[in-house]
C-alpha cells in the first residue's frame, strides 16, 4: 500500500542536493541499450569505460556481441561490475535484437511502450527492472525502474508499506511524476545515487538529503 509520498518534494530535494544526474552514456540507440543494462549496478563513468572496451574490441554491435565468448565479454564489461551477470544479459539482448528486429535498435526502440516492454520483459534473464531501465534510458519512454535502491529508500521513509510490490511502486511513481520520461529518469538515477551513498543494507541517515523526511523514530524496517 502507498502511504503519504510527496513525489515532487522528494524529487526536488534530491535534485537540489546532487544536481542533475549524469545520464548513462551511449552514442547510438544500441549503445544506449547496452548502457541501460549496465547502469543499474555502475556509475556512468564505469559504464562508459565498459562501452569503450567493447568499442575498442570492435564488438559494439549485436552481431559481433553474440559471437563473443562469455568469459571474454565478462572481461570487457568488468569496469561496470557484476560482469558475468551483465555479460549474460547483454548476450541475450543482442540475440533478441537480431532474431526479432534484424539487429536494428532504432526499429526496436520505436515500438509502442506496451509492446516494447512486453518483448523486453519476456527475454529470459532480463527481468522487469532491466526492461524498465531499457524503456527509460534507451527508448526514452515513461517507466520507473523499481530496483533495490527504490525499495529501500521509499519504504524506509514510510512512503510505502514493506509488502508493496514492484507494480505498486512503479504505477504510483509514474503517475505522481505525470508520466514524464525526463523526470522519471532523473528520479531513478537520483534514488540510485542516494541508495549507494546512504541507503545500503545498513542505512546511514545522518547526512542523507532525505533525512528530515524520515518518520518519527528513524528509518522503518520490515517487522518480519
Amino acid at each position: 500500500m502507498m502511504l503519504n509520498f510527496a513525489f515532487d518534494h522528494v524529487y526536488e530535494k534530491l535534485l537540489a542536493y546532487y544536481g542533475p544526474p549524469q545520464e548513462p552514456p551511449g552514442e547510438s540507440p544500441w549503445e544506449r541499450m547496452v548502457a541501460a543494462v549496465l547502469t543499474q549496478r555502475a556509475t556512468p563513468a564505469a559504464v562508459a569505460a565498459a562501452l569503450n572496451n567493447l568499442r575498442e574490441a570492435d564488438v559494439l554491435n549485436p552481431y559481433s556481441l553474440v559471437e563473443v565468448d562469455s568469459e571474454q565479454l565478462a572481461e570487457l564489461l568488468q569496469p561496470a561490475g557484476a560482469a558475468r551477470q551483465a555479460a549474460g544479459r547483454v548476450h541475450k539482448l543482442a540475440r533478441w535484437m537480431i532474431e526479432n528486429h534484424g539487429g536494428d535498435a532504432t526499429e526496436a526502440l520505436s515500438l509502442d511502450a506496451e509492446t516494447l516492454r512486453a518483448e523486453l520483459a519476456a527475454i529470459n534473464g532480463i527481468g522487469r527492472a532491466t526492461a524498465d531501465a531499457l524503456m527509460l534510458h534507451a527508448a526514452r519512454k515513461p517507466a520507473f525502474v523499481v530496483d533495490r535502491a527504490a525499495h529501500r529508500v521509499l519504504k524506509r521513509h514510510g512512503w510505502f508499506d514493506f509488502d508493496a510490490d514492484d507494480d505498486e511502486l512503479k504505477m504510483a511513481i509514474e503517475a505522481g511524476l505525470g508520466h514524464d520520461p525526463s523526470r522519471l529518469k532523473q528520479l531513478h538515477l537520483l534514488i540510485v545515487r542516494a541508495g549507494r551513498d546512504y541507503c545500503g543494507s545498513r542505512p546511514r541517515c545522518d547526512a542523507c538529503p532525505l533525512a528530515e523526511l524520515l518518520p518519527d523514530g528513524g528509518p522503518r524496517e520490515p517487522t518480519v
